[in-house]
């Protein structure tokens, strides 16, 4: 199984197991009258390496904080006192739209697998698909590896809410990919049609040089080129 598909399986993999052990604690913690240190520390542990693992990918980066607002609003561990009938008010919260938060990044992250697995990266992660677009009226055709996608999204759902830019001409287009391998965050992308599927050398092979991390850079540098004319 290639790297890229084989981290992101067993981190979904380990976010449940976590996960569940964690909301099976906070169940308990809610139920328990005078909440004890072995209690606590029951909801304490795996909410420590929920934290630890979702800074590791990028796609749960933003899980961390909200792990570590909910840590912090858990009753004290020690003095074990001190814990007496904690303001339940702040934890239950805290902690109700934590685990909701979280499984719904754990929702995102499995249809992006299913969607590399249903186009073949499990197998070989050097695959991709060639797609063709319109871009001021004119045919582009880029590779894009199957590991670079995020997701389709529909206009219904907007695609542009969640990226960074929207690349191509949307007349006719009720789609769009979302393309993830570029620094300034998600593109998304109104595609007429998604041509082939192959490695990078397959579609050079059949005509198609440029990948779209590539293309992309010179499109940005066409269009800072072209603003900086307009401005002089």
């Amino acid at each position: 199984m290639p790297r890229k598909y084989a981290v992101l399986h067993q981190f979904v993999v380990d976010l449940d197991r976590l996960l569940t052990e964690a909301e099976s604690a906070f169940s308990n913690l809610q139920q328990a009258a005078t909440p004890a240190q072995p209690e606590i520390l029951a909801l304490f542990r795996p909410i420590h390496s929920l934290k630890g693992i979702c800074g590791m990918v990028e796609d749960s980066k933003l899980l961390v904080r909200a792990f570590h607002l909910f840590e912090d609003a858990l009753p004290p561990l020690l003095p074990v006192r001190s814990a007496k009938n904690p303001p339940k008010s702040n934890w239950i919260p805290a902690g109700e739209a934590t685990f909701k938060m979280a499984r719904e990044v754990e929702q995102i992250i499995r249809m992006k697998l299913d969607l590399w697995k249903r186009l073949g990266a499990d197998e070989n992660e050097s695959r991709g698909l060639v797609v063709s677009f319109l871009n001021g009226g004119t045919e582009e055709k880029v590779w894009i590896p199957i590991t670079g996608l995020v997701g389709l999204a529909t206009r219904e759902k907007s695609g542009p809410a969640v990226a960074f830019a929207t690349v191509g001409d949307s007349a006719g287009c009720v789609e769009y990919l979302l393309i993830g391998e570029v620094a300034e965050g998600i593109i998304a992308l109104n595609f007429t049609s998604i041509l082939s599927s192959g490695t990078r050398l397959d579609a050079v092979q059949g005509g198609v040089p440029y990948s779209f991390k590539e293309w992309w850079s010179a499109y940005q540098k066409k269009s800072g080129q072209t603003r900086a004319r307009r401005a002089a």
